[in-house]
């Protein structure tokens, strides 16, 4: 069981307000962007329409998911790399 005065105290402490970074911010963005050459190749390789899978599915999705990432990165931020 952790008793740690140091462990107790950030248990009862307020909760602080964190902006939004812009390294947190352009991740996903350059994620995304470096991306997109194996997306395009797969969908040229392996679909006959490559442009209605990408504009139709692969788009959206990336889209949809650079939102979704960037509070995950944002916790990780404050969280994980403060510890490495």
């Amino acid at each position: 069981m952790v008793t740690d005065e140091k462990y107790l105290r950030n248990l009862i402490s307020e909760p602080e307000i964190v902006l939004l970074t812009t390294k947190v911010a352009l991740r996903p963005l350059f994620g995304w962007a470096a991306n997109q050459p194996l997306v395009l190749s797969f969908l040229y390789l392996f679909t006959d329409d490559p442009m209605f899978y990408y504009q139709g599915v692969a788009l959206p999705l990336a889209l949809c998911s650079i939102f979704w990432l960037i509070p995950f990165y944002q916790w990780y931020e404050e969280h994980i790399d403060k510890n490495i």
